[in-house]
């Protein structure tokens, strides 16, 4: 459909004769500052080329204009769709106009507010304003509120919206389900379908955060309960207590999400089995285990080696061991965080073999100006300088351990020692190395693949000649075969011929016998 199909939009006319014999310096100064037309004589607000040099500049000056021109629906389509909130300024009688409504709904729906009611009976307006939000449902009249092809086309949470009729059809509402926006709620305003079993085993088996809405006798039922955690286990959450407390049904929702564990009962959380499986594969999840279960060795070990970010959680008694937080640091140097802010006090033998496994751990702000952690950090990675704090940055014998290490690494040191010589040498030579690896790399390459390819054809080669051999020995041993049938036929043929003829036949004699050669024997042999 073709919005304003049939109408003629035509430009406001100006007055024959021009009522604004200082139109130059209006509009000089209008061009200077839009707000000049506050205070304009009314001939000026009621000019169209004045209050458009005005409105290009922002929507704020159509407030000034006359009521004739913020009545017109050409002079104020193009303000409405720089920014709809010109509505304010806009005349009743262009507010009923569609065009400038769709221009308007198209950036915000909640533009019906100050748009003519007779627009919420317009299917044409309001089905454009579905199309970019389908909330705009809310505004539309109870007869659009009915119109199957409206609320199609409005879908997801606009269901809340439609008639009741159609927020109890099975299709609409499946339709919503997949929607990108609300399509959780689908089933919230339909009390029926909630409670229609069939129907709602397929909506939770598509969505079962859906389990929120269905009818409680549904809810306390199992096989329901479980298709919906099995496709999402944060559906936990809206099932019964008793299913809360339920291990089997527990277990497939961690299965299908670790961290529905947070919606399981005390007495499952404080479960040692069930956490420290569950942080096998996730080990996040120690947020939600009860106290216990967080100062349990067994459980922590499991779920620190599973990730690092369990280490907020931990509280086991007397620390963890070095292997388990060595393992951590060596995940995310984020790690030595959380180590750091439960003990400050860590030996530095320990943090220097940490700064060894992960050198980011200079990144902490607890080591960032710890000179002994620097130094094994930069020369294991030179661009973790970057990291240090200025004084270090600045440190001649660290800078060196960093650029020979890495000569990228040259940008990363204090200003101050850009230009040290030594270090532009380190650096010099360093790029001198890089290229040389990297150009035995290249040759390496070409090499290799020079050799696969002769390889390639080389096998190609050796397969044509065997394809080759294969067909000529066929086509001999053929040819061989015809030939040999073919002299013997002749010979006895050629015999029977001459003794016809009068001559002596060769055939069956013992002192001029002709023999006829048998298969795989040469004629005369």
């Amino acid at each position: 459909v073709r919005i304003g199909a049939g109408r003629s939009r035509k430009k406001p006319k100006q007055p024959e004769q021009d009522n604004l014999p200082e139109r130059e310096h209006w509009e000089a100064a209008l061009r200077y500052d839009w707000k000049n037309l506050t205070d304009a004589p009314s001939n000026v607000k009621a000019d169209v080329r004045c209050v458009e040099i005005a409105v290009n500049q922002t929507w704020k000056a159509l407030e000034y204009a006359s009521d004739g021109i913020r009545d017109d629906p050409v002079v104020v389509l193009p303000v409405v769709k720089s920014c709809w909130w010109a509505l304010e300024f806009v005349g009743e009688s262009a507010r009923g106009d569609d065009e400038v409504a769709i221009a308007a709904l198209q950036q915000n729906v909640h533009a019906f507010e100050y748009l003519s009611t007779k627009l919420r009976k317009d299917l044409i307006v309001v089905k454009e304003a579905a199309r970019c939000d389908g909330a705009a449902l809310r505004y539309a009249s109870e007869e659009l509120r009915s119109h199957r092809g409206l609320v199609e086309e409005a879908g997801g949470d606009a269901l809340q919206y439609a008639a009741d009729s159609l927020r109890n059809d099975p299709a609409l509402v499946l339709q919503a389900l997949r929607a990108p926006k609300g399509s959780s709620t689908a089933l919230a305003y339909s009390a029926e379908l909630a409670a229609n079993r069939e129907f709602v085993m397929q909506i939770v088996q598509q969505d079962g955060l859906s389990l929120q809405y269905v009818a409680p006798s549904l809810k306390a039922d199992p096989s329901v309960v479980l298709a919906a955690i099995q496709q999402n286990g944060e559906a936990l959450q809206f099932a019964p207590e008793k299913f809360q407390d339920s291990r089997k049904v527990v277990e497939a929702a961690v299965q299908q999400n670790p961290k529905a564990l947070r919606f399981a009962s005390d007495d499952l959380r404080s479960d040692e089995e069930l956490v420290k499986e569950v942080a096998k594969s996730d080990g996040s999840v120690l947020e939600f285990a009860a106290d216990t279960m967080r100062g349990n060795r067994r459980v922590v070990t499991k779920a620190v080696a599973q990730t690092w970010e369990a280490l907020p959680f931990e509280q086991v008694e007397g620390g963890l061991s070095r292997e388990l937080l060595l393992g951590a640091v060596k995940q995310d140097w984020k790690a030595i965080q959380e180590i750091l802010q439960k003990d400050p006090n860590v030996e530095e033998d320990f943090l220097l073999e940490l700064a060894e496994i992960n050198p980011e751990i200079v990144r902490a702000e607890q080591l960032c100006d710890n000179a002994a952690v620097a130094r094994v950090a930069v020369s294991v990675n030179g661009l973790m300088m970057s990291y240090l704090d200025e004084d270090l940055q600045a440190d001649f014998e660290l800078a060196s351990i960093a650029v020979q290490q890495n000569p990228d690494a040259m940008d990363e040191v204090h200003p101050c020692l850009r230009h040290e010589k030594y270090l532009l040498q380190i650096r010099a030579d360093g790029l001198r190395r890089r290229y040389r690896m990297e150009l035995r790399r290249q040759k390496a390459e070409a090499a290799r693949a020079e050799q696969e390819e002769c390889e390639s054809s080389s096998a190609g080669e050796e397969e044509d000649s065997q394809e080759g051999e294969s067909a000529a020995s066929a086509e001999q041993e053929e040819a061989q075969d015809s030939g040999e049938a073919t002299t013997g036929v002749d010979v006895v043929e050629h015999a029977e011929i001459h003794a016809s003829e009068g001559g002596e036949s060769s055939v069956g004699t013992e002192d001029d016998a002709v023999d006829v050669p048998h298969a795989g024997e040469e004629p005369g042999s």
